[in-house]
């Protein structure tokens, strides 16, 4: 064999043993919600940065999605899984 096709499958089987996002959604900590919408307006504001260009940039979502998520901001255990990647600035939801 070579070593691509070992490589490859040897991160095959490493993905097995990775946790699924669900996993690890059920391992993640409360994170503290309004704090971190109070410190990204904070920043946006500091920074002169609209929430139209963030919410593009930086999580993939429209102005309008955007403000709803900093205006109302939903305790951590009540967000969904793609609720929990955008609360984290994660674009992977």
């Amino acid at each position: 064999m070579n070593p691509v096709s070992l490589r490859g499958t040897r991160e095959q089987s490493l993905k097995h043993m990775l946790p699924t996002v669900y996993e690890m959604a059920a391992l993640t900590q409360d994170l503290d919600t309004h704090d971190i919408t109070t410190k990204i307006k904070e920043a946006l504001l500091a920074n002169n940065i609209g929430q139209k260009i963030f919410g593009e940039a930086v999580l993939g979502l429209s102005e309008g999605s955007v403000s709803e998520l900093l205006s109302k901001p939903k305790p951590w255990h009540m967000l969904s899984i793609k609720g929990r990647n955008r609360s984290s600035g994660c674009s992977c939801g």
